[in-house]
């Protein structure tokens, strides 16, 4: 039993752990398996029947390897492979390992792995087109860009009375608007012939008085050109819808969604030319046809970005837009990109300066409402909190209806708790989206007492004592003043409410009210914001009596009448005097 075992040849550590991944020489045996395949080489069990390799010269260098191999390569690692397998002199795995390492090459595996491209499976038509599509489209504007910018130099010359010269540069530019329709298609320029309006140019350039003509003549030739520019435009937005259209891999829909999505930062009128193709229909089916998130991120950050016009809403609205949002948005599953972008875009198509109507917006009030209370008080991201604030305060002011849901699932109350959480983190657009909230909710008398038991006094009070810093941007200081200003209208209309009056003057509300009507660089010289701190205390002494003004010597501001009050301090008055 002992003499079996011992003349049993004991396996190799090569041959057990270390196979080689290199598509020359790897298969499911071990390395000295497939070299001894490969070299006519049989493996032996003991010393006395090993395999020869002196014909290796013969032979040819693998065929399939990822790396070429030499022939003396090849002989040092057969008779490697040779000595490892029938000597029986390898007593520790080290040591084998050792001498084994010198010729391996499974390094290389991973350097070929790397210069292997990721979207490999990708379609590689829908990337050609997409990348051909966008490319142009980004040529083209920039040309549109330059001819308008020699065009507008020439009108401003012409405009101070400047003709030298003028046919001839206008002739040049009418010249370049052809070359870049041709580029394109030549029968954009059948039925673009300036030829007749540049000898009109020529002939009337030499009087002054003819100025206004020369000026119609730039103006038409700007029309007609704008006009096949369009054209192209739209044949090339409707190549990517076609091709979004029709394709459904998720990763052919991420390069398309891709493309389209960079066109919005060079293309300014992208949203109704996508409006024009029905490419917002398009982008919402994405949703039916692809189930990635990162696809379904992708469209909702596009769709934020186009529906910033009447048509563009309209079209969203019309193709079922809202009620996907709120499918979205009610599914606990999704994650917080996803969630962002739902907020995104319904925070654009709800903008109060659109002016329109969204009409499905009504049905979806209360989920949509419970959802966005739910990221408010989930969300530890500013970004999250701030698009949330926004969503609420648009739904506030283009939807009436909307002030009971907002009751109903303590949206206010949740938003100022997440406000005070943050304290000085938190930024000055996010507490003008709370402020906004408030001042629209404080419209309502019903919900007054709600207000109140939600804090909402001295988060106002708070809100009052912004002020502008150096260190502010110009965005930031209209944000300042935005969020003062609608303060005070919120804590006139809460003062209805004798609590909230008793709460003002609990709080010492009352002095920076007064300080706010007597010190006009306090409310950065806006007289509207005087008016309103005048009609909040008048309100608040009709509550709480006229100790608390009395004690700070401002009884002018709530005695006289209040026309005599804001006369007495208003800004104007100050710059007659």
């Amino acid at each position: 039993m002992n003499i079996e075992k011992a003349s049993t040849p004991q396996p190799s550590l090569s041959e057990t752990s270390h196979k080689s991944q290199d598509s020359g020489f790897s298969d499911s045996e071990g390395h000295g398996t497939v070299l001894a395949n490969y070299c006519g080489a049989k493996r032996c069990d003991d010393s006395d029947n090993r395999s020869s390799c002196d014909d290796l010269s013969t032979l040819p260098p693998p065929a399939h390897s990822s790396t070429p191999k030499t022939k003396e390569h090849m002989i040092k690692r057969c008779q490697m492979e040779e000595r490892i397998y029938c000597s029986r002199e390898w007593n520790s795995p080290v040591k084998l390992w050792l001498s084994e390492v010198r010729y391996l090459c499974d390094p290389e595996c991973t350097s070929s792995l790397q210069s292997k491209p990721i979207t490999a499976g990708t379609n590689e038509n829908v990337t050609r087109t997409t990348s051909y599509v966008v490319n142009t489209i980004r040529s083209l504007h920039r040309q549109l860009s330059s001819v308008c910018s020699k065009l507008n130099l020439l009108y401003r010359k012409i405009n101070k009375g400047n003709l030298k010269g003028s046919g001839r540069q206008f002739e040049r530019i009418t010249q370049r608007m052809v070359n870049i329709l041709s580029e394109h298609n030549e029968k954009y320029t059948e039925d673009f012939d300036c030829s007749g309006l540049q000898i009109a140019f020529s002939t009337l350039n030499s009087r002054e008085k003819d100025v206004p003509n020369l000026k119609s003549i730039m103006k038409t030739v700007a029309l007609l050109f704008s006009k096949k520019v369009e054209q192209i435009l739209l044949n090339y937005i409707k190549m990517l819808i076609d091709l979004l259209k029709n394709e459904k891999s998720p990763s052919s829909l991420a390069i398309i969604l891709s493309g389209i999505g960079s066109l919005g930062l060079h293309v300014s009128h992208l949203a109704d030319l996508m409006a024009y193709c029905s490419g917002i229909s398009h982008l919402l089916s994405v949703f039916v046809n692809c189930s990635s998130p990162a696809v379904h991120t992708a469209a909702l950050n596009i769709l934020s970005t186009i529906c910033c016009t009447p048509d563009s809403v309209r079209q969203f609205e019309n193709s079922g837009g809202v009620e996907l949002l709120s499918d979205i948005l009610t599914d606990t599953t999704k994650g917080e990109a996803e969630y962002c972008g739902a907020v995104s875009l319904l925070v654009q198509v709800t903008a109060p300066w659109l002016e329109i109507t969204v009409q499905n917006m009504e049905k979806q009030l209360e989920p949509l409402i419970a959802s966005i209370t739910r990221l408010i008080s989930q969300s530890q991201s500013s970004e999250m909190l701030l698009l949330c604030a926004a969503a609420l305060a648009n739904i506030s002011c283009i939807e009436p209806k909307s002030i009971w849901p907002l009751v109903y699932c303590s949206s206010t109350g949740t938003l100022l708790k997440a406000v005070r959480i943050l304290g000085p983190k938190a930024s000055i657009f996010l507490k003008e989206q709370a402020v906004t909230l408030l001042a629209n909710m404080s419209g309502v008398k019903e919900i007054l007492p709600h207000l109140t038991q939600n804090r909402a006094v001295p988060a106002l009070l708070c809100f009052l004592q912004v002020s502008l810093s150096p260190l502010q941007s110009s965005a930031e200081k209209d944000a300042t003043f935005r969020v003062q200003h609608k303060a005070v209208i919120a804590l006139s209309r809460l003062c209805n409410d004798s609590e909230a009056a008793m709460q003002v003057a609990e709080l010492q509300g009352v002095s920076r009210l007064v300080r706010l009507c007597k010190e006009e660089n306090e409310r950065n010289n806006n007289d509207s914001v005087l008016a309103c701190c005048l009609v909040t205390l008048r309100k608040i002494t009709k509550h709480c009596g006229l100790d608390a003004v009395k004690s700070l010597n401002a009884s002018e501001l709530v005695e006289p009448e209040l026309f005599e009050s804001i006369l007495l301090y208003s800004s104007k008055c100050f710059e007659m005097k």
